[in-house]
């Protein structure tokens, strides 16, 4: 039997900022609908949801920044490096 780890709203809360910005309003908004559940079990089950997609969302911006850093041009701007250059 394993023994799952209690979420809480404020620790989720605080990884909203490293997640997607169009991303954060909306699991903002079930973290604070999230609040209202009055039965533990219900809402710990919301809250591991809500984590997952915390996750993915996190994991999808950093994929982007790392994405974005690697289109910089040799000369330090960004570009297409395919365009010519007279």
């Amino acid at each position: 039997m394993s023994v799952e780890p209690v979420l809480n709203v404020s620790s989720l809360y605080s990884e909203l900022t490293d997640c997607l910005l169009q991303d954060q309003f909306r699991l903002r908004r079930r973290l604070n609908n999230c609040k209202k559940i009055a039965e533990q079990a219900v809402q710990q089950q919301m809250l591991q949801k809500i984590a997952v997609d915390i996750a993915r969302s996190v994991a999808q911006r950093a994929l982007r920044l790392c994405g974005a850093a690697s289109h910089k041009l040799s000369d330090g701007t960004a570009g297409s490096s395919k365009k010519r250059r007279y």
